[in-house]
This record gives C-alpha cells, structure tokens and sequence, in this order.
C-alpha cells in the first residue's frame, strides 16, 4: 500500500452551546438504527477532499486506500491497526472543520507511539487555515498540504517512493529549524474537468453493505470571490492563483451518469461555496448540465449553495427543470449594519428579494443565519428578528438550522480581527508545543486550536440569545434523536393483530406528525418573545428562560396530552442545556 487518506470521526470539544454540532452520529450507525431513514438522509459524509486525491493517485499508478470513520464506522484503535500493518509510505488526513481536529490528532499521537516512520501529512479547509499551530506541535506532522492538493500529494508520494527530497514541493509547509516554511504554489488546476471523478469508496462500502446509496456529495467548482470576514473560504482561495474555477457542464453531466447507474444515486448534494458562480463560463456549465440532464432524462434531484446576489429568474427554471430542489441562500442577518460589517456584499433588500423569488419559484428554501456575533446589539437582533418574520423564513425547512451564533473560525478575518481588539485571547503556543504524554492533554491543545467560544458584547443579546438556545437545541434533538429513535423502539414493538396496539402506535405518530408540522408556529412565538425582551432591555437570564420554557412546555402539552407518557419521556430525557 502506497497512501492511506483517513478522515477520523468527528467529535466536539468545543464548549459551544450548538447541539448540532455535539450530536455526531456515524452514518451507518444511523442506518443500521432504522433502514428507512435512507429515505430522509440527503448528505453522507464521503469527505470528496481525501476522495478527489484518491481518484488522481490512482490515476497515476498508485495504491490507496481511504478510511472514512463516519461512513464505516471505525474505531481510532482500528484505524491505527490498519495503518501499522500496511505500513504505507504516506498517511494523510483531511481536516475539513474543527470536529475532526481532536481524533485526528490522537490517531497520530497514537501512531507515533507505535512506531509508524513514515509521512503524516495533513490537508483540508481547517488545516490550512491552522498549519502553522499544527507543525509546531510535538506531534511529528511531517507536512501540511494547503488548499488544492491533487498535485502536491502526488509530487510528495513521488519524492518519498524515490527517496527524494521533498521540501520544495509547492503547496507544502513544512518546519524546518523551527521555522515554519510554506511553498506558495505558482500555478493551481485551471482545468477542473482534467482531473478523474471523485473515487467512490465509501458509497461501495454502504453498498457492499447492503444500504440504499440513494445520495451522493459532488462538486462543480472550487473557490470563491467573497470576502465574507466570518467564513474561512477567502482565505482558502487565495491560497490558489486563480479564485474561482468550474468544471464543463458535460463532465459534470457524465459523472452523474454515473453516480446514477452504478449506485441509483436519486438526490446530489452540491459542495461548492458559490454554485452559480462567476461570468459567462459558469453559466455555459450550468445551461449545458441542465440540458443534457433533462435530454437524456436523468431523474436526479439536488441541493445547491447560492448567494442571493446571484439570483437570475431563467437560469433558476432551467436548473429546477433539470433537478434543483433545495436551494440554501446565505442570508446571514437582516441587520445592513453586520452585513456591511461582516462585508458581505449585499443589501438586506437583495436578500428579501432573492427569497421572494426563490420561494415563488417553489424551491425549498434554506436560510443560512448568523442570528448573533460578538458585536451584535439589541437594534440590530430586532432588525434580524423582523426581517424572519416578514420573509417568513421560519416556516421553510428546519427553522431551528436559523439559530447560529457566529463561530469564530482560526483563520478568519473576523478572528484576526477580535484578537486585535482583544476580544478573544492569542494563541497561548506553549500549550502547542508541549510535549503530549495522553488523550487529556491532547484535548487541550486542541481546545487551544479551535474557534473560541465567547460572550456577547451586549448583556441582553447574551441573555435571549442563551434562554433562547437551550429551547432551539432541545427541538432539534427531539427531531433528530429522541422522535426516530423512539419511533423505530415502539414500531419494533407494534403488533398489527392487537386493535389497541395498534390505535395507540398510529396515536403516537400522529402526535408527533403534528408536533412537527406546526413547528413554525412555535418558532414564531420564541421569536416574540425574544423581541419583547430585546424591546425591554431585559438581562435577567433565568427570568427569560422560564419564559422560552413556558412556551415550550404549552406546544408540547397541545400535541402530547393524549400521549402523556411521550411528554414525560421527553423532560426525563431531555438534559441538553
């Protein structure tokens, strides 16, 4: 075996209140719970950075093998063990967000520990942004790869299995003497459609397995122009020397084909930052998949990233015709003040707009939310509050996905820019370059690394946005969690010949159905009720979260009474906050 491509299992340490991001639960895991969730999953995690890299070593002549933890459910333990009997040349992990910093870097603590000498190296969005902090590190990093790395691995693999060096390969970092050294690339990959399709490897696995493989992630570009100051895509991008590039609309089209008739891919999860794009080429790509897709009949259908600026009535209806179900349009706040501050480009009316087009057009709409951020004031939450209500973007969707507190990624401009202010500490790179002698102190470096949780500045956004969080973090674990677990135990336990059995399983997922369906009615009242506290200029933490509570506590008993033992389940069970 030439390379091993991991992405570890993902897992928070952060102490962010978001329950989104605690509840991690392998894919197979939540299939294996109960088949039929096949048919709601949208997005498995096959991870097409490690993908795309197998796909182009492969081309070349070189074995890999890819370990996707949230798709095959693997242990760090067994990981490691694969690792050290295959003895590869290389091993290489893809960080792409901060929840796989904390396995990543105990399966190579782990490693090391074992013996293994050959090279780790490192890539991905997150690791990109924190190569420096991961190479000082006593962790033995060998390399990072940043921003695009299909020719950089495949120039690293080569010098390794030549027994060349290696340190002048553009896109690497390396440490050196203590300094920390980065080969700017000169050139990046023009021609997308050059490269082969994304290897499939985890799809084979849910396949081999006996799963429905009825979804699958693609891209149609890299890149981005924005120069949004919270998102971490900027400063990816200018890691290339061209920002923003597409592949053809037929090599698009023929990797769908593909994905369609050998895995009966239904649903195609688009990963790019901006899938409209930019200029005349983007839309050729476009107009040219959506044809061929609709002339050669391809039933597909896909979610897309668009930015509202972008937004063009023709172009819409010819992507819908071909397949474009979901669209998420990153709206952010309804305050012109923190779009302008956070420089997103774009006017508040730009966005009313672009979802007034969107939801006439009969999309089902995503609305991507920064609800609060460190300089979010009350004027500014009751213009974001206002704004929900008057789109009525609370009743698309999963409302609860609105609810985000701004997460300073390492990186970001936003963060280079509190840290100056000093907002939010500098990084303390003594705990970095510690020597690491067990998990716990691995987790500290880690919590050292990642984004810093932190206080709003203004005390009344701080206290509604924390009352109102616990409740928004309890709905979502009822919809993800509690509701299909509890379903699937009772469904298990349903004897269709018992008449009372029978009424009273059909009485439950009644119960639930409404519960569910309502849930925009719910939404608006806690959006009231944060506004009326805002108005007041309340910061009295317990007094408004009895207030969210209450709210709470009378949605759940309007849908529950005749299933009381339901409710109680729910509030034994429930311990997010």
């Amino acid at each position: 075996m030439d390379v091993i491509l991991v992405a570890a299992m993902e897992i928070n340490i952060s102490d962010r209140n978001i329950y989104r991001e605690t509840r991690v639960k392998e894919d197979i895991k939540n299939l294996s719970l109960n088949p039929m969730f096949s048919a709601y999953i949208n997005r498995y995690r096959e991870n097409l950075g490690i993908a795309c890299l197998a796909a182009f070593l492969r081309e070349n002549n070189y074995s890999v093998q890819i370990i996707n933890s949230n798709i095959e459910s693997r242990s760090n333990r067994e990981i490691i063990d694969q690792i050290m009997l295959a003895q590869p040349l290389l091993v290489g992990f893809s960080i792409i967000y901060e929840l796989q910093l904390f396995n990543t870097l105990s399966i190579i603590y782990e490693l090391r520990n074992r013996g293994y000498e050959g090279h780790i190296s490192i890539g991905g969005p997150c690791a990109s942004c924190m190569y420096d902090y991961l190479l000082k590190t006593n962790l033995r990093i060998d390399s990072v790869i940043r921003g695009e790395g299909e020719y950089t691995i495949l120039n690293l693999v080569k010098s390794i299995e030549e027994k060349k060096n290696w340190k002048s390969i553009e896109g690497l970092a390396y440490i050196d003497h203590n300094n920390i050294i980065y080969n700017r690339k000169k050139k990046c990959i023009e021609d997308l459609s050059s490269l082969p399709f994304a290897a499939r490897d985890s799809l084979y696995f849910l396949k081999n397995k006996g799963f429905n493989t009825r979804t699958a992630s693609i891209y149609s570009s890299r890149g981005c122009k924005g120069n949004c100051i919270y998102c971490t895509a900027p400063q990816s991008s200018c890691l290339e020397n061209v920002k923003w590039r597409c592949r053809s609309g037929e090599s698009l089209f023929y990797e769908v084909e593909y994905l369609v008739k050998e895995f009966g891919v239904e649903y195609l999860y688009f990963c790019d930052v901006n899938f409209i794009g930019y200029g005349d080429d983007a839309k050729v790509r476009l107009e040219t998949f959506s044809k061929k897709i609709i002339e050669n009949n391809i039933k597909i259908s896909f979610h897309a990233e668009i930015r509202a600026d972008s937004i063009e009535h023709d172009m819409l209806m010819l992507l819908k015709k071909a397949g474009l179900k979901d669209v998420l349009l990153g709206i952010e706040s309804g305050s012109q003040r923190l779009l302008n501050l956070w420089k997103k480009g774009i006017s508040v009316q730009k966005n009313k707009d672009a979802i007034n087009e969107v939801k006439k057009m009969g999309f089902l709409l995503e609305p991507a939310m920064i609800m609060v951020s460190p300089k979010t004031n009350r004027k500014d939450l009751i213009e974001t509050i206002d704004f929900i209500i008057e789109t009525k973007i609370f009743e698309d969707n999963i409302p609860m996905n609105m609810f985000n507190k701004m997460v300073l990624f390492r990186g970001s401009k936003a963060e280079e820019n509190l840290k100056l202010e000093g907002f939010i500490p500098e990084v303390n790179e003594s705990i970095i370059s510690q020597r690491i002698q067990n998990q716990c102190e691995i987790k500290a470096l880690c919590k050292e690394l990642i984004s810093k949780e932190y206080s709003i500045e203004d005390k009344c956004v701080d206290a509604v946005w924390e009352g109102v969080i616990l409740q928004i973090n309890k709905l979502t674990w009822l919809i993800e969690d509690f509701f299909p677990e509890y379903v699937s135990e009772r469904y298990l336990k349903y004897d269709k010949d018992d008449k009372n059995n029978k009424e009273e399983f059909f009485s439950l997922v009644h119960s639930i159905k409404g519960w569910r369906r309502n849930l925009d009615s719910l939404i608006y009242e806690l959006l009231l009720c944060m506004k009326k506290n805002l108005l007041s200029n309340n910061s009295d933490m317990s007094n408004i979260k009895s207030q969210f509570e209450n709210i709470v506590f009378l949605y759940e008993k309007k849908y529950f009474e005749q299933t009381p033992e339901l409710c109680d389940g729910i509030n034994r069970l429930i311990d997010i906050g």
